[in-house]
């Protein structure tokens, strides 16, 4: 009885003591998580900022949630949709691939004279800018041809002719970033217009519409002055009335009003067009004049004719670098025109903006993300709705994904650095450390992406404000103070 009794107490000891280790690990990792926890919800609570206004979610590694508040909160996410879109382009296009943007002709050239039409045929090529076309337009040169008796065709068919999707805020304005889509279209369907003052007061400035082509007529109406600051303003006329409704012989009109000084620095603008496809033919058009090749016959648009041949050929940039053209500058254009090239890639030609969706929201299924509103690519719409968690568990998706993984980190703007963070993370000790995408509509501001801890530790985070348009700065000064202080707390772990 008594050795009995003896065992039952050992035995209750032991299971004591085990309990007590157990209590004191659960602590321990509980302690590792609640400094941090506490110290963020003293940040937050000194912003003034709602909290009903934040949805804020960091991790380290995937399994383990450093802090977070309202992070299940659906909200308005603006350019941090990107962060999906990239993903799934990155994940459903094979590895390195190009688009191709051609000059092709029913005949063989035969001597300088080649009896038109040329074709000008796009498959979506999302950086086709000037040097592109400059290297086109040098492989057709060596063909020797040097007149051309005939139209150029420009064949936009790989996508569909729907120019601003109706996922985007419908308000069309004349700046770059709400340009219209094509499958063929160059310098991101925009045009670069250069102002600089005249010699005298009085007199207009000099103003340059770049590239040179006869599609562009420009009305210049400014002045330059004696003194003062640079007051011009450059606007598409035909931006909101002519619904890109132009005759293919139609220009485009850039008025350019206000006043420049004597010795001011050059202003520059990039402005919007209408018409893709048309604004691709006169530009090629202008390139061949350049170069010393004549075109008698006018830009027209159609498809590419079933025996014609190829009589020059350029291959786009590797998408991966395509993707970060658009998530370093936080560009819309090249958002929607990958999407839509994603749809006639897996769904088949022509691309719509509906099938690129389709393709991306099939694809966040398989990462698990099931209940999200994405409707537009480029977050250039209210109707996208995503989970700050959500933005969190791509992100992660993608640290795992060793086929694509490079290519997305590398396209993120570097804090301190380049893109759209190049002006923010200026502390000595965060700048490089930080590579994330920032997020901006009236009222919305949002950042996403990773942070490199002293230690060697990387951390994930998802940050988004959906409030008052006056505290977005507020919000973005929240956000840069948080990863700020996690670096600082990874430095003393």
């Amino acid at each position: 009885m008594r050795r009995s009794y003896l065992f039952g107490l050992v035995v209750g000891f032991f299971c004591i003591a085990i309990s007590a280790l157990s209590q004191r690990s659960l602590a321990a990792e509980a302690g590792a998580k609640l400094p941090w926890q506490k110290r963020f919800d003293e940040i937050v609570r000194a912003s003034h900022i709602s909290e009903k206004k934040l949805g804020l979610v960091i991790a380290r590694d995937a399994t383990e949630t450093l802090a977070e508040l309202n992070a299940d909160q659906a909200m308005t996410p603006a350019s941090l949709t990107k962060i999906f879109t990239a993903a799934a382009v990155l994940q459903k296009f094979p590895v390195g691939h190009q688009f191709l943007t051609e000059i092709l002709g029913d005949s063989e050239p035969s001597g300088e004279s080649y009896n038109g039409p040329i074709y000008l045929r796009g498959s979506g090529d999302a950086g086709f800018v000037s040097e592109s076309m400059w290297f086109l337009v040098n492989e057709f040169v060596r063909t020797g041809i040097k007149e051309v008796k005939g139209d150029i065709v420009v064949d936009d068919s790989y996508f569909d002719s729907v120019r601003r999707d109706p996922s985007r805020d419908q308000t069309a304005v004349d700046r770059a970033y709400d340009s219209p889509v094509g499958a063929m279209t160059m310098n991101w369907s925009a045009v670069s217009v250069f102002v600089r003052p005249a010699k005298k007061t009085g007199e207009a400035p000099m103003v340059f519409a770049d590239p040179v082509n006869d599609y562009i007529r420009v009305i210049n109406k400014a002045k330059t002055v004696k003194s003062g600051p640079t007051k011009i303003e450059i606007t598409n006329e035909n931006i909101g009335k002519s619904s890109g409704g132009l005759k293919n012989d139609d220009q485009e009109t850039v008025l350019v009003t206000g006043t420049i000084a004597l010795g001011a620095n050059e202003f520059v603008a990039y402005k919007s067009i209408t018409q893709p496809d048309i604004w691709a033919g006169h530009n090629l058009k202008g390139f061949l004049k350049q170069r010393g090749v004549t075109v008698t016959g006018e830009i027209r648009t159609g498809v590419t004719s079933s025996k014609a041949n190829v009589l020059a050929t350029s291959k786009s940039r590797p998408v991966g670098e395509l993707v970060n053209t658009m998530m370093k500058w936080s560009n819309n254009y090249v958002a929607e025109i990958l999407t839509k090239g994603l749809g006639a890639f897996v769904k088949g030609r022509p691309g719509t903006m509906e099938k690129g969706t389709q393709v991306v929201r099939e694809f966040l299924k398989q990462v698990g993300l099931k209940d999200i509103d994405y409707e537009n690519p480029s977050g250039l719409s209210r109707k996208n709705s995503f989970r700050p968690r959500d933005l969190l568990t791509i992100l992660q998706y993608g640290e795992r994904h060793f086929e694509f993984w490079p290519e997305y980190l590398t396209a993120l703007p570097i804090g301190g650095v380049d893109g759209t963070l190049r002006k923010r993370s200026h502390q000595t000790d965060t700048v490089g450390a930080v590579r994330a995408k920032t997020g901006h509509l009236a009222g919305v501001t949002g950042l996403a992406g990773y942070v490199g801890g002293k230690s060697g530790q990387v951390y994930t985070f998802a940050f988004l404000y959906n409030g008052n348009a006056d505290e977005s700065y507020k919000a973005q000064e929240l956000f840069d103070k948080l990863i700020y202080d996690l670096q600082k707390a990874d430095q003393k772990e």
